[in-house]
């Protein structure tokens, strides 16, 4: 690959691992050949979740920081040949019930699959090899290779924001249509002459109930075609380089799109985010850290630990939980503690309890607080205990009180700074409107958003300068866990009643940002062009990517950093400048000055 800066592209995990690389290539290549016979289906007007499933799953399972162990890989890659045959079906006409009952087949068969053996493994292993991007890159030459890694990139962030919002999203859907029927029956209840009277009220409340259901069932729909749409379209090749661009601009329009989508289905199981200091200070007793950006996870481990003696601080995104109702009247939620991702070893080898691990990267941990580590997903290192499901799919944190238990806990009360959160969700209006307040006065000028996953080295101190060059006439606006940089004890007001922090939630929590900009630029009468509002992305995942995708769609200047992927060629990050609006990060002084 080609190294323009010193750290590799999108996550530096999986560096030094050829197995599983040849394995998540591969699995790619599956994704591609299934989404371009799906494009043919839908043609024909057969769809199958089964397919649409597989395809996030298998996308999200070959992200660079999923850290899934080769056996989980080549299940993967074998579930992919009957998914492949569904959807070869599909192209066909054929019958509902034909498909119905070979769905039911496909199940049985995955179901019933037996673990991949060692031999067949490495015999997978080999066949990846054609795929490696090594292999790729000498063929295609890096300005195209490097388009088709930054469009990868950008699917994979695309896929992992729509699973998380799939299951909430589903469920609000059957709520909607619950509540439309209870209004239609509700009209029955009425007496004859004033049922008559109200009748084209009602009708036309549940009408509209069941229309805003529709609408966002085709916006998840609309995400879904595109990433096959894209996927198919990347199954050629031979793609020119004016295609590339075009497909990479596709991306970034449904990335926004899942955005908008994930906040909607947060905010619909969660709550509306409301504005709420975060203490970090420390509280004696046994208790759990939760790292992620799992809701449905932290979710099960405070209902688990509702009753008992045992208290659950967050660590890195999953701050944000503070900012909702939702979990808000759990007790046991009792603080923040350490900073992102990648402080890991030292925070978590001194915490002195159990830790749950719900989103990637993962690293391996130390010998010394290993058998303290759970995490919600298989992972490649044997040392870390996966959180069995139940029956009825929900997360079993009983060997994760236990571990809590016999660790010796919080011993003494030691005082910490506070965070401040909630500024999602319904508060964008509010923040916009006093922000919009303050630039006719003068007194604010511009907003800086920092966004993005941390990334693993230490040395850069890109973000922290950055900060600390805000002149007193600006804020920033942040999300995703590259906050910590810098936020930690950032609680104060600005003089104009604007917090100089404001701070909307997780990376996948990205929409309010994107909102914020909208909404102030619609009240100073400013566009994207001439927004005050500028964009500064931490590069270091692929769902970060799929947000700076996601602004450039919306003629939005982004600055991303504090390295170049090493799929940039400087012919590329030239291209990405012109045609995209994406400059790399060089000074954060010089930056914030252009």
């Amino acid at each position: 690959m080609i190294e323009n800066r010193t750290e590799p592209a999108f996550g530096a995990i999986r560096v030094g691992e050829p197995q599983t690389s040849s394995l998540r290539y591969q699995l790619l290549r599956w994704c591609k050949l299934i989404a371009r016979n799906a494009v043919v289906a839908r043609e024909r007007g057969n769809r199958s979740e089964l397919v649409d499933d597989f395809i996030l799953n298998a996308l999200e399972a070959s992200s660079e920081n999923a850290c899934m162990d080769c056996a989980s890989l080549a299940k993967l890659i074998l579930k992919g040949d009957y998914i492949l045959q569904l959807v070869e079906f599909l192209t066909t006409e054929t019958t509902q019930d034909a498909l119905a009952e070979l769905e039911t087949q496909v199940r049985d068969g995955v179901a019933a699959m037996e673990e991949p053996d060692a031999q067949l493994i490495q015999d997978l292993i080999a066949q990846g090899a054609n795929y490696l991007p090594e292999t790729r890159l000498a063929t295609w030459g890096a300005t195209r290779f490097g388009l088709h890694e930054t469009i990868v990139a950008g699917l994979v962030g695309v896929a992992t924001t729509t699973l998380r919002a799939a299951a909430p999203s589903k469920k609000a859907w059957d709520e909607m249509q619950y509540r439309a029927e209870g209004v239609r029956s509700s009209l029955q209840s009425l007496k004859p002459r004033e049922r008559k009277e109200k009748r084209p009220e009602y009708l036309e409340r549940a009408a509209a109930i069941e229309a805003d259901a529709q609408a966002w069932r085709d916006e998840y729909r609309g995400v879904l075609d595109g990433v096959v749409d894209a996927l198919a379209a990347l199954s050629d090749d031979a793609l020119p380089e004016e295609t590339l661009c075009t497909t990479a601009m596709q991306v970034g329009k449904i990335a926004a799109q899942s955005l908008e989508i994930f906040e909607r289905a947060t905010t619909s199981q969660y709550g509306s985010p409301t504005p709420n200091s975060v203490s970090t200070t420390r509280k004696k007793g046994a208790c759990v850290v939760f790292s992620g950006d799992d809701f449905e996870a932290l979710s099960a481990l405070l209902k688990q630990a509702e009753y008992s003696q045992i208290d659950v601080w967050t660590r890195g995104e999953a701050i944000a939980a503070f900012a909702y109702p939702c979990f808000a009247s759990h007790r046991r939620l009792v603080g923040h503690y350490g900073g992102s991702w990648r402080n890991q070893q030292d925070e978590l080898g001194a915490f002195p309890g159990s830790t749950v691990l719900a989103s990637s990267p993962v690293e391996e941990p130390d010998d010394s607080y290993a058998p303290y580590v759970f995490t919600t997903t298989p992972t490649r290192f044997s040392s870390i205990q996966t959180i069995p499901r139940d029956a009825d799919g929900g997360y079993n944190m009983t060997n994760v009180a236990r571990a809590a238990t016999e660790s010796s806990g919080f011993l003494s009360v030691k005082s910490g700074d506070k965070v401040s959160v909630g500024f999602g969700g319904g508060q964008v209006e509010v923040m916009v409107d006093r922000a919009a307040r303050a630039f006719r006065t003068g007194q604010l000028k511009r907003v800086i958003a920092i966004c993005g996953q941390d990334f693993a080295s230490d040395a850069p101190d890109y973000f922290e300068r950055l900060f600390a060059a805000l002149p007193d006439t600006s804020v920033a606006l942040t999300c995703g866990d590259v906050k910590f940089r810098f936020t930690i004890g950032q609680t104060s007001q600005t003089s104009y009643n604007v917090p100089k922090v404001i701070d909307v939630g997780r990376e996948r929590d990205a929409n309010a940002a994107l909102r914020f900009a909208s909404e102030l630029d619609a009240e100073l009468d400013r566009t994207a062009a001439t927004s005050p509002t500028s964009f500064f992305v931490s590069l270091w995942g692929e769902a970060s990517m799929a947000f700076a995708l996601a602004l450039a769609s919306q003629g939005r200047k982004v600055v991303v950093g504090p390295y170049a992927p090493a799929c940039w060629s400087p012919e590329l990050t030239a291209i990405m400048k012109d045609r995209f609006g994406i400059t790399v990060a060089t000074d954060p002084i010089a930056d914030l000055a252009d």
